[in-house]
């Protein structure tokens, strides 16, 4: 199962980020995965759990936007997402077509709650990656 492998990268990348900015913890990792890497929302999900408890990031939220797969008929031109994949182009039939979407596997947000100043909420979390 790579989900294991896939919330053990993520939770590096987002360990690295708290220790870059003298976090206290990782509050909420927020991803895009498109459906051609054939990750298991779920999954990924109980994985982050394992992987995170007694971490920084334990408890942490993590939010999975699945991203269609893009493909582009070289005939007609069309552009079609879709979350089930197709070899042929829904507008005119042809198969000639390219994958343009759907391979992402990208952490967009990391929030991280930090040290604070007595001014501001101690318990915001701040979004500092990226």
């Amino acid at each position: 199962m790579h989900e294991f492998s896939i919330a053990q990268s993520m939770l590096q990348i987002a360990a690295d980020q708290a220790a870059r900015h003298n976090a206290t913890r990782v509050t909420k990792i927020s991803c895009r995965i498109g459906v051609l890497r054939h990750v298991v929302p779920s999954m990924l999900q109980s994985a982050f759990e394992i992987v995170a408890a007694e971490t920084p990031a334990a408890g942490a939220a993590l939010e999975i936007e699945k991203q269609p797969v893009t493909v582009r008929c070289r005939e007609c031109e069309t552009a079609d997402p879709s979350f089930d994949w197709r070899c042929n182009c829904p507008s005119c039939g042809s198969s000639d077509v390219e994958i343009t979407g759907g391979s992402e596997l990208l952490i967009t947000r990391i929030e991280l709650e930090t040290k604070h100043d007595d001014s501001k909420d101690p318990d915001a979390p701040q979004r500092v990656w990226p």
